[in-house]
């Protein structure tokens, strides 16, 4: 279907000052545009797509669960428009050193990280001290790192504390789950219509992701008021020591102590909390668009 809309799409490049795509879904309207003179970018929302195989193939066989690669025509297609393209945006720190560690130039590379809706996703006015939730929201899979979380959190074994889990299960960790699937402090929620009252209700946002390009969630759980423990590779804004602990990823360890540390102190889940909330209000979706808008017409493409 991607490859049908972008053979489409190419006879409609013409008189474009600029041509901005999404990755997979764009290499021949990119090449009619570079025929035409006309500048383009391809926006990629996650790592490099050789460093994405790499550390799933790895993460895969540390489980011992075979690697579905999928078609590898995908991985070509956007090795090819990361090469003609004359920019590549991306949305983090994470991102960009992906790229640059597979030879992309930085100077091919805008980066602006993403937004969020802040009337949608607002901070509780109470905190509830007598239920201890932590909480995490994806899909709940190899990629996401949930079986170290399920780990750390089964370890821990916290009084009056539950943990929920947000979001439909992929098959490929089913019998990883199996086991932690009768606790009675860990609550698998299955997908949802609305996270808004879980984040709400929640006192912290656990995020282990293996690989990510800048979850979307970690912006919504910063505006929602809640602290967070994110791996780096989750690409989020979190600051930390401020909105919350930036861990590296497959460290149960810093999984456990981060959790132990809110626990222990519910002046820093408000603390933090408040610090994530100011600081991800500078991220809403109309500054997205200014910030790109500037950083487009600074590269003289508009």
């Amino acid at each position: 279907m991607n490859n049908l809309f972008d053979r489409i799409a190419s006879r409609y490049v013409d008189g474009a000052e600029v041509f901005y795509g999404w990755m997979n879904m764009s290499l021949n309207q990119i090449k009619r545009a570079k025929k035409l003179g006309i500048k383009t970018i391809v926006e990629c929302a996650s790592s490099h797509p050789l460093y994405q195989l790499k550390i799933l193939e790895e993460e895969y066989q540390k489980w011992n669960i075979p690697f579905k690669v999928g078609s590898q025509k995908i991985y070509l297609k956007a090795l090819k428009e990361i090469k003609e393209a004359d920019f590549i945006k991306i949305p983090s720190d994470f991102v960009q050193e992906t790229f640059i560690k597979n030879g992309i130039p930085e100077e091919k590379l805008i980066k602006i990280p993403f937004g969020v809706d802040l009337e949608k996703f607002q901070p509780k006015d109470n905190y509830n001290n007598e239920i201890f939730r932590a909480v995490f929201v994806g899909t709940v899979s190899i990629r996401k790192g949930i079986p170290y979380l399920l780990k750390a959190w089964s370890e821990l074994n916290l009084k009056d504390a539950q943990l929920y889990v947000v979001g439909a299960i992929s098959p490929d960790v089913k019998i990883i789950i199996a086991k932690y699937s009768k606790l009675k402090n860990i609550i698998f929620t299955g997908r949802v219509k609305d996270i808004v009252p879980i984040l709400r209700e929640s006192n912290v946002f656990v995020f282990p992701s293996i690989e990510e390009g800048s979850a979307l969630v970690t912006y919504e759980a910063m505006a929602s008021g809640l602290p967070s423990i994110v791996t780096y590779n989750s690409g989020s804004i979190v600051r930390h020591g401020k909105d919350g602990f930036v861990i590296p990823i497959r460290d149960i360890k810093s999984l456990k102590d981060g959790i132990q540390y809110f626990y222990e102190n519910p002046s820093e889940v408000k603390r933090m909390g408040k610090n994530a909330r100011k600081h991800v209000e500078k991220y809403t979706w109309y500054n997205y668009g200014e910030n790109l808008y500037n950083e487009l017409k600074r590269l003289g493409l508009l």
